[in-house]
């Protein structure tokens, strides 16, 4: 709860200085992924949890990333006595960032990722080239507000730049069976994903 309190806090911070320097951060997201294509007949929805470690130049930012997708769903007829497939991903995004205001900026990512799933086509894997859009608010919030939730209300200590964000995107990725890329047996899969996040650092 302290979190979402910490995120709802940056709305109050209207009068702080948002600053604009490079610097490194982490963030964490969590939401839903959609899964189209021959992957949907082994899982049709996935819930999604990613961390990332960025660093930001500019109106620039790169984030080196590990995530999963965990399988909740399948609608195809395959499988049937295993849990849906689940992915687990590494990647790399490259973000452009364009500030709306003083705490408010809007982006566009494009994402190089591997991926590795389980159950169902349990030892596939392989590369995904993905593409997303996202907005976000940020501001300074107190330290001590990490200890205790209600100290992110006051304007004690040392403050860091926290951030809370919207993403939505889509990956594409072709699953080689054993994960080997020279293999023809592959299954194709795309999958659309909405996101919500947090992040602390020195800029994002």
């Amino acid at each position: 709860m302290h979190r979402i309190v910490a995120l709802a806090a940056l709305a109050l911070c209207a009068s702080s200085t948002s600053a604009r320097a490079d610097g490194v951060y982490v963030t964490e997201a969590i939401g839903g992924s959609d899964v189209k294509g021959e992957l949907s007949q082994y899982v049709s929805s996935a819930f999604r949890i990613r961390l990332a470690l960025g660093y930001r130049f500019g109106r620039w930012a790169a984030e080196g990333w590990l995530a999963g997708d965990l399988g909740v769903d399948r609608d195809g007829p395959r499988v049937r006595d295993t849990l849906p497939t689940s992915l687990g991903e590494v990647g790399l995004d490259l973000k452009h960032l364009w500030p709306v205001s003083k705490h408010l900026d809007i982006y566009l990512r494009g994402s190089a990722s591997h991926a590795g799933a389980s159950y169902g086509i349990d030892g596939y894997g392989g590369r995904g080239l993905g593409v997303g859009a996202g907005i976000q608010l940020e501001g300074k919030v107190p330290v001590l507000g990490f200890l205790a939730w209600p100290l992110f209300f006051t304007n004690w200590g040392p403050k860091v730049n926290a951030a809370l964000f919207v993403d939505t995107g889509a990956d594409f990725y072709r699953l080689h069976e054993h994960g080997d890329l020279g293999n023809p047996r592959a299954v194709d899969g795309t999958l659309t994903r909405l996101t919500v996040g947090w992040g602390i650092g020195s800029d994002f």
